[in-house]
């Protein structure tokens, strides 16, 4: 497995970690945990899926020219937030079923991921894998 996806598994792992600890802590102070539930899974499976569509289009960018590049991230880029826009949105007509607070911190699991991934990396993996990268 090459570095890269390496790193992205780790991230993936995080988020997942994230997602667990989060709900742990939000099923002791919230009443409807339904809602709750189903607003993690949409955030946490649109981070998983922003990773992994930031890992595509990285890799394919790196190979067109400057300029092909820049067009094609911000094209990328672009999707991805109008995604978020429409995620967020129906969450916020599907309101009555959908924790919109849930969604919000599933999406923001992946920045904090990828945050604290040099840390994961270094403490966490290492201990598994008995090597850094």
């Amino acid at each position: 497995m090459s570095k890269e996806k390496k790193t992205l598994v780790c991230i993936e792992v995080t988020i997942a970690w994230l997602v667990i600890i989060e709900s742990i802590i939000i099923f002791n102070v919230t009443d409807n945990i339904t809602r709750y539930i189903i607003g993690a899974i949409i955030g946490t499976l649109m981070a998983i899926f922003f990773i992994r569509n930031l890992y595509v289009t990285l890799d394919h960018a790196l190979d067109l020219d400057e300029e092909s590049a820049c067009k094609y991230y911000k094209k990328k880029s672009t999707i991805r937030a109008i995604v978020v826009a429409f995620i967020i949105g129906v969450s916020l007509i599907f309101s009555k079923y959908i924790s919109v607070w849930a969604v919000f911190f599933g999406l923001m699991n992946l920045k904090f991921a990828v945050y604290i991934q040099p840390l994961t990396d270094k403490y966490v993996y290492t201990k598994f894998y008995k090597k850094g990268r």
